[in-house]
């Protein structure tokens, strides 16, 4: 997960359902992410996640 901004939060999007989260943690196994406005950390597959871009994560920030 490459994307980190100033305050050193690591950006991905669950492509299940095209969520963009910070995440958590990130064991190299499970990934947890939290909504960019705050609510309950999920746990998507793996496979599932990929790192945010600047303008996915410009988009929800501006919501």
């Amino acid at each position: 997960m490459p994307l980190r901004d100033d305050h050193g939060r690591t950006y991905a999007v669950d492509q299940r359902t095209g969520t963009i989260g910070i995440v958590m943690a990130d064991d190299g196994t499970t990934i947890h992410m939290r909504p960019m406005h705050g609510g309950p950390e999920w746990t998507p597959p793996r496979a599932q996640v990929r790192p945010a871009t600047t303008e996915e994560i410009a988009a929800v920030a501006s919501r």
